[in-house]
């Protein structure tokens, strides 16, 4: 601590307990962010590695941006050949 004779003992207990508790939060939720945003939601992992996503997932995850990329032609899908407009 930076001045520690000027903060009362009391004060500085209290503030290790309020250190070590958020410490134990953040932790925990940590973890928990991790487990969701892999293996709780399946195809997500690949996505943040490789910035790709099947059909399939988005579909599940996002079908009103899927449907809107679908209707003004944006969407790319890997492994496939965007047909042209004229069937070229």
């Amino acid at each position: 601590m930076l001045f520690p004779l000027n903060i009362p003992a009391m004060l500085v207990r209290l503030m290790y307990l309020v250190h070590a508790a958020g410490f134990v939060a953040i932790f925990a939720f940590f973890f928990i962010h991790l487990y969701l945003g892999t293996v709780g939601s399946p195809g997500s992992l690949p996505a943040m590695l490789t910035g790709w996503v099947t059909r399939a997932w988005l579909k599940k995850q996002h079908p009103k941006w899927l449907k809107e990329m679908e209707e003004h032609g944006t969407l790319v899908v890997y492994g496939e050949e965007k047909s042209s407009p004229h069937g070229h």
